[in-house]
């Protein structure tokens, strides 16, 4: 396995509100931890102690993950980019302030992402 097969994302900026993403070689999507806000991306909210498998939309796969404060985001092969979780400051990018309980696509041509706390910055990626 090259590093490129698997990828984890951790977030959170307070003692509550941290999660992990995980993606394996295949593709499938794994997370635990605080998901208050949605921030797994499977509409449900609560604490997760243990790995869970997440399922996103049908056709959707991220090539990358990142993960800040109680939002997460993923990039596409084809470089789209969706967010979801916390939202009340604008986080996920998509012009409202309402918990996206499910990725929503933002932006697209990112060829990189980072997110830390509230903050996400997409390189390569339209003015979205």
């Amino acid at each position: 396995m090259c590093s490129s097969d698997l990828q984890v994302a951790l977030g959170g900026s307070a003692a509550d509100n941290g999660q992990t993403l995980v993606r394996l070689a295949d593709g499938a999507l794994y997370g635990w931890g605080d998901d208050e806000y949605s921030q797994l991306g499977d509409e449900r909210t609560g604490v997760r102690t243990t790995p869970e498998q997440i399922f996103t939309p049908q056709g959707l796969t991220f090539t990358t993950l990142a993960s800040g404060g109680a939002t997460s985001y993923g990039v596409t092969p084809s470089g789209d980019v969706y967010a979801w979780g916390y939202n009340t400051q604008g986080e996920v990018g998509d012009k409202s302030r309402k918990t996206a309980v499910f990725p929503v696509l933002v932006d697209s041509g990112a060829s990189v992402i980072s997110s830390t706390a509230g903050n996400v910055t997409v390189a390569g990626a339209s003015a979205g």
